[in-house]
């Protein structure tokens, strides 16, 4: 994964934390996580998702107020490959398959955490 930090004006910045597990990504901590699907997520053009914060410190997708990450999931990249086949002509017979999602072309913007994201008891 390609990542851009972007620093706080004052003080330290800290960005929410973050995980893979196969292709699904996990954002944020406790009780307080989203997830997102990359190999379900990827379309023909690159996809863009904005995850934020609302008031309280509740993390969602593509709403909220403030900014957490950006994510740009790249295209879906396809092969052609032969199936084995032979057509009434005698000619080999191709298809096109989706081939799995690459992680590491991933690109994304960290902002720094403006709201506690757990709740103190």
């Amino acid at each position: 994964m390609f990542i851009r930090k972007h620093p706080k004006k004052w003080g330290k910045s800290e960005y929410v934390p973050y995980r893979f597990e196969g292709y699904v990504l996990f954002i944020g901590k406790g009780e307080n996580v989203v997830s997102l699907d990359i190999e379900k997520l990827q379309r023909d053009v690159a996809v863009d998702f904005d995850i934020c914060q609302d008031y309280m410190g509740t993390i969602c997708i593509n709403e909220g107020v403030a900014p957490l990450m950006r994510l740009t999931i790249e295209p879906y990249r396809t092969e052609i490959y032969d199936t084995g086949e032979v057509s009434e002509k005698g000619e080999p017979v191709m298809a096109k398959r989706i081939l799995p999602p690459n992680v590491d072309n991933i690109e994304c913007d960290l902002y720094p955490v403006q709201y506690p994201l757990e709740v103190e008891e």
